[in-house]
């Protein structure tokens, strides 16, 4: 978490990236709307006759890219995107006073970065560019900049200066929101994408519960050893468990899919399936090892 600018609170950071979205939507020439009631969007504006809802965010530069929340945390500790609630993303770069206008629609569901210089490793594809989302083509000049951020007399609270906004808006040039064109551009963050399907992660839970037991974690590193399958008898004397304990935690494993039960006259054998094992490495599985 990058630390916040000194004397700042969260709310005036945030607060200041939405009066900097209001200044540069409104030179835009779009007619700025602000909510009433408990609506998930910080504004609105009128794109002809549409409203387009809008939710704030801070950008953070991070290795030449500008990253931002694409979801909030509510106070159950339940964490929510804006799919439903919003249009478009308005990010903020206080750094270099410039506002990205980003359809909700482009971005994961987690965390976004957009790219602002070219990636050190020469990368050419499966980036998403900053410079096609940019509203401004030119800094905001003295929206609310630190300078700005005077106490009161007599308190220790920060308030805002007044700022001409309209003086410079003149001297701004500005670029077409990006909604109404095709911006089909790959994410540069592959760890914020997700690399399974529903069904294949709702598959990989079902393989987490199963283990969630450390006899049957104990188990399964004993049959993976083994180049054989192993009969029940061996495991019950390896554990130490009573026999009722161990086929309990055997038919658990075998039920998700983990193990493979063979009947051999009156003994049971079991094996690990290497398909179950190739499912769990699977997810684990990063940039380095592929």
């Amino acid at each position: 978490m990058t630390p916040l600018p000194p004397g700042m609170t969260p709310s005036q950071v945030g607060e200041r990236a939405e009066a900097a979205v209001i200044a540069a939507l409104t030179a835009a020439g779009r007619r700025v709307l602000l909510p009433f009631g408990q609506d998930r969007y910080d504004l609105a504006y009128m794109d002809g006759t549409s409203l387009v809802r809008v939710q704030v965010k801070c950008g953070q530069l991070q290795h030449g890219a500008l990253a931002f929340y694409t979801h909030k945390v509510d106070r159950h500790l339940v964490r929510r995107d804006y799919r439903e609630d919003a249009d478009v993303f308005a990010i903020y770069c206080h750094e270099r006073g410039e506002v990205y206008v980003v359809p909700v629609e482009d971005v994961p569901l987690r965390a976004a970065r957009l790219r602002l210089d070219p990636p050190k490793n020469n990368q050419k594809e499966k980036i998403r560019w900053a410079e096609p989302y940019k509203l401004t083509d030119t800094p905001i000049p003295g929206l609310i900049g630190d300078a700005e951020l005077q106490p009161a007399e007599g308190s220790d609270q920060l308030i805002l200066t007044d700022v001409d906004v309209s003086a410079t808006m003149p001297s701004m040039t500005t670029t077409q929101l990006p909604l109404a064109t095709d911006l089909s551009v790959a994410c540069c963050a592959p760890l914020t994408e997700a690399t399974i399907s529903a069904e294949e992660a709702d598959a990989a839970a079902t393989l987490f519960k199963a283990l969630a037991d450390p006899h049957r974690v104990l188990i399964l590193n004993r049959l993976l050893a083994c180049d054989d399958a192993v009969c029940v008898c061996e495991l019950n004397e390896d554990l130490e468990l009573s026999q009722p304990t161990v086929s309990f935690h055997l038919k658990k494993l075998v039920n998700a899919g983990l193990l493979a039960r063979e009947q051999r006259g009156t003994w049971a054998y079991y094996s690990v399936v290497p398909e179950a094992m190739s499912q769990l490495s699977q997810l684990f599985k990063t940039k380095e090892s592929v």
